[in-house]
């Protein structure tokens, strides 16, 4: 990349106050070698080091507009908004000034979408086909095109996945940076020691799936992990609990509300009234499962096919209602 001489005046960017930084007691450690003093409790900007990245980042700009490549310039805190749509708007560039959509880079087919439909309201609107609708479809459709204009108006004649983005306030925009950097995973070679020095770049993100191939299955970790070595514990707890348990019950509105019979199954059943440790879904369910294939079992073992009897009353029209019923009841 060939380096151009850009008119920097030292003295506007002093008086700008582009080397004052945060507060003391926010600071990024790794923003050590950047800061040259504390003066009352905020950081001072090393200026000259600013400004050397400044004319880096003039000329890689200036290389990717020379070569037709999309700009972004994404700033959306209140105090930026305005500053960010008019330098975006004098560079012939794109922008987001309002909240920033998730997805609107890693899903880029749908934002295409909601694009195409932004750019076919508009067109309607202009040939006033919009006058010619109901009024509750014209409401409608209006409304939809002020949300689009608010959050998609700095897009609207992007082509295609922007090549360099300009965040203003990473911290603030960190949605968008994450985005742009999983976009950047596949070319990370070129960019990784000028980003390594502020962000370390993980494989692993957080919230990301695990898939496991087991025996030529594709197992989701989390449910693995979360869900049935939860379940394992549990009954590994249950069997060390009841050893010694008594398997005809004992009191009285146990006999009455469970019966003798189903006394051996008052532990197990039991641990469906324990939270799942991992606050997750899928180890109720499982256990709620398990509950409701023991309940169908006891049930076939006293009485056999007899037992299915129940759920024909009192029409067989009810059939599919009280199965169903007996199977969410754990539930």
């Amino acid at each position: 990349m060939a380096r151009r001489y850009w008119n920097t005046n030292l003295e506007e960017m002093l008086e700008a106050g582009v080397h004052f930084g945060y507060g003391t007691r926010k600071w990024n450690p790794r923003m050590a070698p950047y800061i040259f003093a504390k003066r009352k409790g905020i950081h001072i900007t090393n200026l000259t080091r600013t400004v050397r990245f400044l004319l880096e980042a003039c000329d890689l700009v200036f290389d990717a507009a020379s070569k037709e490549k999309q700009l972004l310039i994404v700033g959306t805190k209140n105090k930026a908004a305005d500053l960010v749509a008019q330098a975006a708007i004098r560079a012939w560039c794109h922008y987001v000034n309002k909240k920033w959509l998730g997805g609107m880079l890693r899903n880029w087919p749908t934002t295409e979408m909601k694009l195409h439909k932004f750019k076919d309201l508009r067109t309607e609107q202009k040939m006033g086909g919009l006058n010619h609708l109901l009024k509750r479809d014209t409401v409608m459709l209006k409304r939809q095109l002020s949300r689009l204009q608010t959050y998609l108006g700095g897009i609207k004649y992007i082509m295609r996945l922007p090549n360099i983005v300009i965040i203003v306030d990473q911290q603030e925009e960190y949605t968008a940076l994450r985005e742009f950097l999983f976009l950047l995973k596949g070319n990370m070679n070129g960019i990784s020691n000028a980003l390594n020095g502020l962000y370390d770049i993980f494989d692993i993100e957080v919230g990301q799936h695990f898939y496991w191939q087991i025996a030529g299955f594709q197992v989701h970790a989390q449910v693995l992990i979360t869900s049935w070595v939860v379940i394992a514990i549990l009954l590994g707890s249950i069997v060390n609990t009841v050893r010694n348990r008594q398997t005809i019950p004992t009191t009285d509105i146990s006999k009455t509300q469970i019966g003798e019979e189903y006394g051996q199954w008052v532990p197990f059943s039991g641990t469906i009234k324990l939270a799942a440790p991992t606050n997750d879904i899928n180890t109720t369910v499982a256990l709620a499962l398990l509950t409701s294939v023991s309940y169908f079992y006891v049930g076939l073992s006293k009485k056999g096919l007899g037992y299915f009897s129940k759920y024909i009353q009192p029409t067989p029209i009810l059939l599919p209602i009280n199965i169903l019923e007996d199977f969410t009841k754990p539930l």
